[in-house]
């Protein structure tokens, strides 16, 4: 990776974690969501979440492609942990908005 793309790197997260600062923390609230992990995978960002059951049940009612459910987690009495698609995020912050 150039010079020039690991800036634009930088300032690509730096405008993420404002925009998450900003925006997305006001809806965490309210959607009752803990974000654990964040990451990109295929060019693609995923959030490794925690939730309580309601929103544990409206996600696994969505598009088996955008989630995965941790289920090691449910073994060990942890439930409702998660790694969503952005585009589900978003979602989810538009519901409960």
């Amino acid at each position: 990776m150039n010079l020039q793309d690991q800036i634009l790197t930088r300032i690509a997260k730096r405008m993420q974690e404002e925009i998450d600062e900003q925006v997305m923390s006001k809806w965490m609230n309210k959607l009752c969501v803990k974000i654990h992990d964040q990451s990109t995978v295929d060019g693609e960002t995923w959030y490794t979440i925690g939730c309580y059951d309601d929103t544990s049940q409206w996600l696994r009612s969505q598009n088996r492609e955008l989630w995965h459910e941790h289920v090691e987690h449910i073994w060990a009495g942890y439930h409702n942990t998660f790694d969503i698609h952005e585009k589900l995020y978003t979602m989810m912050a538009l519901k409960w908005s």
